[in-house]
């Protein structure tokens, strides 16, 4: 595995942990009664993370494989 997708890997697994605590911060907010704003700022920042993760989750999967 060449450094590039190794680090394309590390970003990737990084980007599910944002998402998933992301995910848990939208969902006490949501229990703890917090302000409406605040709730769908969190859930826009998830969404953009989700976006980012499977814009390089596509790139990584539909990338040439040089003969492999």
């Amino acid at each position: 595995m060449s450094y590039y997708e190794d680090k394309f890997k590390k970003l990737n697994k990084e980007l599910q942990e944002l998402q998933r605590y992301l995910s848990e911060k939208v969902q006490h907010a949501k229990d703890d009664g917090a302000n409406r704003n605040y709730i769908r700022e969190l859930e826009a920042e998830r969404y953009a993370l989700h976006a980012i993760y499977v814009r390089t989750n596509g790139i990584i999967l539909n990338a040439p494989r040089n003969g492999r």
